[in-house]
């Protein structure tokens, strides 16, 4: 049973997150589970996407690639790319960026998990490159009301969206919900925590997470979510 991931659910459980969402409310959309399902949303400009356009608390999505040949180097300089390009996206206070280290490990490469609040909710957002062209930077996520970010479990719904769904539906829905709630910096370490267990041991550890007794480690008093086991 690997404690260090239970205490890293249960630490970023008891603490309070901030939000600022000015487009509060459920959207009464289903939360996509792929770029293909935002995809198929309505186009609103050349990479933004929303399945309701005009109604400010539709979630709006957005799969495009940015790189040198539009000035942009650098993982900031994207995020300043995308929030200057679509025009539905306003970042409130700054962005929280967590590297997935298992990526920079498997394909040399780097990748990062970006949380931020926005004028609508909460932005979450995934820039990569690949290794066959790694100056661009694909950037792919959604833009939402707090209330639909957190009916979508927060961060994780991006295990969804990055091909790893049954990583996603291997952490108990009880427990996906309430860390939903939790600071977007537990939340993103979460993600990157059970990352480093898919790439490291596959199906081995799918197993590891469904059998996991959250519960009894709720009321731990947690000093790190990084103790080892």
């Amino acid at each position: 049973m690997h404690r260090a991931f239970i205490l890293l659910v249960t630490f970023g459980l008891f603490l309070v997150p901030v939000s600022c969402s000015q487009a509060s409310g459920p959207s009464g959309h289903e939360a996509p589970l792929s770029t293909s399902d935002i995809e198929a949303w309505t186009k609103i400009r050349p990479h933004t996407y929303s399945p309701d356009p005009g109604n400010p608390r539709a979630p709006v999505g957005f799969y495009f690639y940015t790189g040198p040949e539009f000035g942009v180097d650098t993982y900031a300089e994207a995020l300043d790319f995308l929030e200057s390009h679509t025009q539905e996206v306003e970042l409130v206070g700054e962005p929280h960026f967590q590297r997935i280290s298992s990526y920079k490990m498997w394909y040399g490469t780097d990748a990062y998990l970006v949380l931020s609040e926005t004028r609508k909710g909460v932005m979450v957002a995934y820039l990569n490159s690949t290794p066959e062209a790694y100056k661009d930077i694909i950037i792919t996520g959604y833009n939402v009301t707090r209330d639909d970010f957190e009916a979508w479990d927060g961060a994780l719904n991006m295990l969804n969206i990055r091909r790893a769904g049954q990583y996603y539906h291997a952490v108990p829905a009880n427990v996906r919900a309430r860390l939903a709630k939790a600071p977007f910096k537990n939340q993103a370490e979460s993600y990157n925590f059970i990352m480093d267990q898919v790439m490291s041991n596959g199906l081995g550890n799918l197993t590891r997470l469904q059998e996991l007794q959250y519960d009894t480690l709720f009321g731990d008093d947690i000093t790190s979510p990084f103790i080892a086991d």
